[in-house]
């Protein structure tokens, strides 16, 4: 049985909108070992199926979401009503927008490096991180700082296939990452990591 099953969260999804996957499931699993206090303030970026936002709001956080792609914001809307619960969704570019103060953010990266002249379609694009796999990640990185509250952190998504730069980043933002949780897959290993302001 997987964690979407285990919350009783009931997801439509869409073809030009990434739908829930191993990833999604590891995002999951690190919004439970953070689990945000009732009214905590709690941002999912790239929300795509807004799975993450909904179970926050469900553990009675209040929830921004958020995504580049208005299908993924109009889907989020959808699956929130579905699962009775309500938030805003916004659309933008990672946290550009936002002025925070936020306890928690969870974002399920796109973390696989960029393939030279491949077309990109929507649900290659919620995958491709840039050169390295890293670059969406870092940006989010360095932006942290700006809309966290006091003892806020992050739950974040990557692959083995990403490139350093975002943990270099974590590190030039005085920030500190360390895994969560880890999901073994063929071709590469997801790890959940939980980043917050070196203590």
């Amino acid at each position: 049985m997987s964690l979407v099953e285990d919350l009783g969260l009931r997801v439509r999804t869409h073809p030009r909108v990434y739908g829930p996957a191993e990833d999604t499931e590891l995002l999951l699993e690190g919004l439970l070992l953070e689990t945000p206090a009732a009214g905590a303030r709690v941002a999912e970026v790239g929300c795509g199926t807004a799975l993450a936002a909904v179970a926050a709001a469900k553990l009675g956080a209040r929830v921004l979401a958020s995504d580049r792609s208005q299908a993924a914001c109009d889907l989020a809307r959808k699956n929130a009503s579905e699962n009775g619960v309500r938030f805003p969704v916004v659309q933008g570019d990672l946290l550009s927008f936002a002025k925070g103060p936020f306890d928690l953010v969870l974002f399920n990266a796109p973390y696989l490096p960029d393939e030279p002249g491949a077309r990109a379609g929507p649900i290659e694009e919620a995958l491709g991180g840039g050169r390295t796999g890293a670059e969406t990640l870092a940006r989010l990185v360095a932006d942290l700082p700006r809309v966290w509250a006091p003892a806020g952190r992050a739950v974040v998504v990557a692959s083995s296939r990403t490139g350093p730069a975002w943990r270099e980043q974590a590190v030039r933002s005085g920030l500190a990452a360390r895994p969560l949780a880890v999901r073994k897959l063929p071709f590469e290993e997801l790890t959940a990591w939980r980043i917050a302001a070196e203590r």
